[in-house]
Parts: structure tokens; sequence; C-alpha cells
């Protein structure tokens, strides 16, 4: 190869470099949206990624559950806006000997409905009973955070920690 090819090539191998540096530093909004600091706690965490999975329905007799009057056209429309939204799942897990549950989960979706307050955000997705997996938490204008309940607090009796309460307690999660 020439002088010139090769100062071509070097150019191109840069050029390819720093694209795949920008696109691979470069993740999706929801991705992004939740931080989350260990603070030495002994926790594991896994994300996993998924469809929108509220259906109409759903959310309808969540939503009469908790005292509210939309109908089912209301949460139709609802879902359609979130028809082609991923949600980002993590499963903060505390590794230590505990009761259960060990798990802590907090979901987060896009803000596709533009949702500004709390309020209109529970009023949608809020669950008026205990054991649910995924409430209504916190909001950003680009993301949506759903966290689990820690169950009813049982205790068995063991002296151990109830795990998902001791990830409350020593993790800090929130949205970016």
């Amino acid at each position: 190869m020439s002088r010139k090819s090769n100062l071509y090539v070097l150019v191109a191998v840069i050029i390819a470099a720093v694209v795949i540096y920008f696109l691979s530093s470069t993740n999706s909004a929801t991705a992004e949206a939740l931080f989350y600091e260990l603070n030495d706690a002994p926790v594991e965490v896994t994300l996993t990624s998924s469809e929108f999975d509220y259906t109409a329905q759903l959310l309808l007799a969540n939503a009469e559950e908790c005292g509210s009057d939309k109908d089912l056209n209301y949460f139709n429309e609802l879902t359609d806006k979130f028809s082609s939204a991923q949600k980002e799942v993590y499963t903060f897990t505390y590794t230590e000997e505990s009761q259960s549950p060990e798990s802590y989960i907090v979901t987060v979706l896009p803000n596709v409905a533009n949702y500004q307050t709390l309020d209109e955000f529970k009023a949608d997705f809020d669950l008026c009973f205990a054991g649910g997996q995924e409430y209504p938490t916190e909001l950003s204008e680009t993301s949506l955070m759903f966290t689990s309940s820690c169950g009813s607090g049982f205790d068995d009796g063991s002296g151990n920690p109830i795990g998902c309460s001791e990830i409350i307690n020593s993790v800090e999660i929130s949205l970016n």
C-alpha cells in the first residue's frame, strides 16, 4: 500500500472509532433515566427490558379500585400512547442472609403521556392494594418510575433482616 492509502485507512479507522464511541455511549432516555448508588450494600442489580404490558382493562380495574371514574376508552387511548414503549426493570437483590422478600424492583418507562405531576401519573397507574409490584413513585420530564412493595413486613423470627427493606434503607435510587 502506498503512504497515501495508509493515511486514508488510518483516517477511516479513527472516524469509525469515534462514531462507535458516540453510539455506544448514547443510550435510550429510559436506560439512562435511573440513578442508583449501592453505597457498599450487599446488593446485586440486574436489568431487563420488555415491552409495555399494561392493558386498558387492567388499568381500568386498578383505577376503579382507587375510586376513579375514568372509562375504558380513556385507558385504551392511554395504552395506545405507550404501545411502543420499552420498560426497563431493575431488580435489586439483597445478597446476604435475609427474610423474604429479598428483592426490590424498580421499573422505568418513558413519560410518553407527558405527565407533569405525580398526582397525574398516579391517577392513571396507581395501585390501591398491598403487595403490588409497580407503584407510581417518581417522574421526570422524560421518565416514569414505579417501585415494588416490600411485602407485609412479616417477621419470620429468624433474626435476619428483610432483604427488600435493607435495600430501601441502604441504596439510593432516583430518576436522573
